[in-house]
């Protein structure tokens, strides 16, 4: 189903996570990206990892076939709470060509409470025990709220990257939405992805340097990588994407492979990737060998 006339930008959800860092989705993209099929293995890894430690039993042994049950129900009304607020969120204030930042840790922390409530409620419903008290329930949904926060910040570093190549691939996606964010979307800055030479995490924040300005955008890193378009440069560390145009240089420091860049920085690659980068460097300049420095005219002629 095609939504280029009720979508004529793409902008979507920014999620203000709370580490301080800010998500930013293109419309509709926070539901589909819950629906990948890395998340819903996560969501029944989640399942049973809970049903086996059963943190909400107390000092009672509850059944596994209630547990199952019970888990299950807390599982699936988190999940689907999530997508059900992020869709609504999206058809209301979506696509209308501006920013709207949502405090995601509210929402966590709502449907925290809301699958310890289905949870317990299933238990409920099966037994007739009512098992926590007003008290206890509060303490639970902090713990379960926790739980959830670090699962996502798992899937921000892990997967998230992967999931939204591949959604931002899907030719369901508007055309408009795609010519939308053709250039790299940071911090309000509307920056062409061709002019980047060099992109660094910097805690809670990223840094950008492009051929003309440098910005510090928040993050996260790699929600900036996956706008850009595959064949300008790699990602040469956890914290360093440089463009190929942007590499002065290549040398060894001990162990430690650096690039030298034509703006004057410099960029470290990570151990278990130089094999990787010294390999992309020579395929990207023929004439090079991978054992010394590699100058930019060489790379100009390849």
């Amino acid at each position: 189903m095609r939504r280029a006339s009720k979508n004529p930008t793409g902008e979507g959800l920014h999620l203000r996570l709370v580490n301080g860092e800010t998500l930013r989705m293109r419309r509709f993209e926070s539901a589909r990206a819950m629906l990948h099929r890395y998340l819903i293995a996560l969501y029944v890894l989640m399942w049973m990892g809970l049903t086996l430690l059963d943190p909400s039993g107390q000092s009672t042994t509850t059944p596994l076939g209630i547990r199952l049950t019970q888990y299950g129900a807390g599982v699936l009304v988190v999940a689907l709470g999530l997508i059900g607020f992020y869709t609504l969120a999206d058809a209301i204030f979506g696509g209308k060509g501006r920013a709207v930042v949502i405090s995601h840790w509210y929402v966590v922390l709502t449907v925290s409470a809301l699958g310890l409530a289905a949870s317990e409620a299933t238990v409920f419903y099966l037994t007739g025990v009512e098992r926590i008290s007003a008290k206890i329930f509060a303490v639970l949904t902090v713990f379960y709220f926790v739980v959830i926060e670090i699962a996502l910040q798992l899937v921000i570093w892990l997967l998230l990257p992967r999931i939204l190549q591949e959604l931002r691939k899907d030719p369901a996606i508007s055309e408009p939405a795609a010519q939308s964010h053709a250039r790299l979307q940071a911090g309000g800055h509307d920056i062409p992805p061709e002019t980047i030479l060099h992109i660094e995490a910097q805690g809670n924040y990223v840094g950008i340097v492009t051929d003309t300005h440098s910005y510090d955008v928040p993050g996260p890193f790699s929600a900036l990588l996956v706008q850009l378009p595959q064949g300008l440069g790699l990602r040469v560390h956890r914290s360093h994407w440089v463009a190929r145009r942007a590499v002065l240089a290549h040398r060894r420091k001990g162990r430690e492979l650096v690039l030298d860049l034509t703006f004057g920085g410099e960029a470290k690659v990570a151990l278990p990737r130089q094999a990787e980068v010294i390999d992309w460097l020579v395929k990207t300049a023929p004439k090079a060998a991978p054992d010394r420095p590699i100058p930019a005219s060489d790379a100009m002629k390849a």
